[in-house]
Formats: C-alpha cells, sequence, structure tokens
C-alpha cells in the first residue's frame, strides 16, 4: 500500500502520466499480490475463530454474512472443483506475475528504454515546505525497487516459506489462465489508450514500430510469463523434495 501509495503521488507530478497509475504492471502485480494476502489473512482469522466449521449453516443462522460467508470459503474444503481450480489459478497469478514484470522491466524495459523515460518529474509543490525531505532521489528508486524487485522477493517467500500448497495441476489448465490474465491484461493497456490517448508502454503502442513489432513483443511477453510460471513450478516441486518427510502438512488444491 505504501508503494502504491507513492507510486501514484510521482505519477501525478508527470503530466498526463497520473491517469495511467491503474494501467502499469508493478502496480497491477502489486494489488494482485495484496488481494491474495488479504484473502488468506481472512481464512487465517476464520481458522482461529471457528477451526472446526468449514463453511456456515444457513438452517441455523440465515443471516445476511452467513450467506455470504460460503463464497470466501477456504477453496480446499469446498465441495466444488471450480472453485479450487480458480483459485489455484489466482495463486499462480499471484506468484508468477511478480517474477514476470521483474524480468520484464529490468532486463528488457530498462536496458531499451532513455534514461529520461525512467525519471520522474516531481510537482512543484514538493521542491519546498514539508514535502521536501520525501522529494529526493531516493523516493523514485525505492519505489521502482518496490514495485519491481521487491515484488518478487515476496513472492518467492511465499513459494518457500509461507505457502504449503503442491504444484498445480492440471499444468494446462494452470498455463491457459495466466495467458488469459496477460491476455486480458493486454487489453486493459489498450482500454487505457482509449481513456487516457497514450499508451502505458511503447511496445504496444503500433505506430512506434509497427504492428508487426507490437505483436511479437506482446508474445514474448506472454511467453516470458510461461517461463516465469514454470520458475515457480520448480521452486514448488523443489520445496516439496527438500520437505519430503512432512509430505502431510501440504494439499494440492
Amino acid at each position: 500500500m505504501v508503494v502504491l501509495g507513492m507510486d501514484l503521488f510521482l505519477e501525478i507530478g508527470i503530466a498526463g502520466r497520473g491517469s495511467m497509475f491503474v494501467f502499469f504492471m508493478g502496480n497491477i502485480s502489486l494489488v494482485i499480490q495484496l488481494v491474495y494476502y488479504c484473502i488468506t489473512a481472512y481464512w487465517t482469522y476464520l481458522h482461529f475463530k471457528e477451526p472446526s466449521t468449514a463453511t456456515s449453516n444457513c438452517q441455523s443462522d440465515c443471516s445476511l454474512w452467513n450467506r455470504f460467508k460460503p463464497r470466501f470459503e477456504i477453496p480446499r474444503e469446498s465441495s466444488r472443483y471450480c472453485n479450487r481450480l480458480s483459485f489455484s489459478i489466482f495463486y499462480t497469478a499471484a506468484v508468477s506475475i511478480p517474477f514476470t514484470v521483474t524480468t520484464i522491466f529490468w532486463l528488457i524495459l530498462v536496458p531499451s528504454s532513455p534514461a529520461n523515460d525512467l525519471e520522474v518529474s516531481l510537482p512543484e509543490f514538493c521542491s519546498k515546505g514539508w514535502l521536501k525531505p520525501f522529494c529526493d532521489g531516493w523516493l523514485r528508486a525505492f519505489v521502482l525497487v518496490g514495485l519491481y524487485l521487491i515484488n518478487s522477493v515476496i513472492a518467492l517467500i511465499e513459494i518457500v516459506v509461507l505457502s504449503s500448497i503442491k504444484r498445480q495441476w492440471p499444468v494446462w489448465a494452470h498455463v491457459a489462465g495466466l495467458v488469459a490474465i496477460c491476455a486480458a491484461y493486454v487489453g486493459w493497456l489498450y482500454l487505457g489508450r482509449l481513456i487516457t490517448g497514450s499508451y502505458a508502454y511503447k511496445w504496444i503502442d503500433p505506430s512506434y514500430q509497427g504492428w508487426e513489432h507490437a505483436v511479437i513483443a506482446i508474445a514474448a511477453a506472454i511467453s516470458i510469463s510461461v517461463c516465469m510460471f514454470a520458475v515457480q513450478y520448480g521452486l514448488h516441486g523443489l520445496r516439496e523434495k527438500l520437505a519430503a518427510r512432512r509430505r502431510q502438512g501440504y494439499s494440492r488444491l
């Protein structure tokens, strides 16, 4: 939340880019992670509050909350395979997309972009008053590292330390779901062009180097996301192997 707030503060300082805040991939990645941790925190709360209750019983209590609560029940305890698969795909996105964002930003966008494209012009009111200490160069560096590096560190910790989920199955369904999410994001970027009048990234702009280049760039980005799925899948497998003596503590969604 702090990083997102700081990023919004910086983007407002660039003419015409404040409205692009919701279209940058680093922000989208961080929001997905935030939603995932909010959901799991809620499940942790339910576990301590009602450890023996998998679902609410409307026959004894038909309050609005008990009608709404089953929609947020733990997928592992749900009788619907679709619910378990949907959350598993969402989990896959939460731990795969950060690696994709980090790879694209540091290995592709930074080397290929002019330095001034990554600079952030701060608002005039930032150069004086009580805000001045917060507007030095460290703020931009902190936001970039938070959005495009720390996100992957968080995902790595989730996979190796915090998560108790086995490797995703079926693989094809998770790959298809991840590709669909990436395709939806590309559509979101073009919707941003219609709303704001500019593209969040030059590599999807057909007027930059033509439609052929844009299509190749999009295909390459989606391919990177599939490769990052393979990376996190391998990390899950490595964790399972290292913890083979405690397999009973793991579950497959």
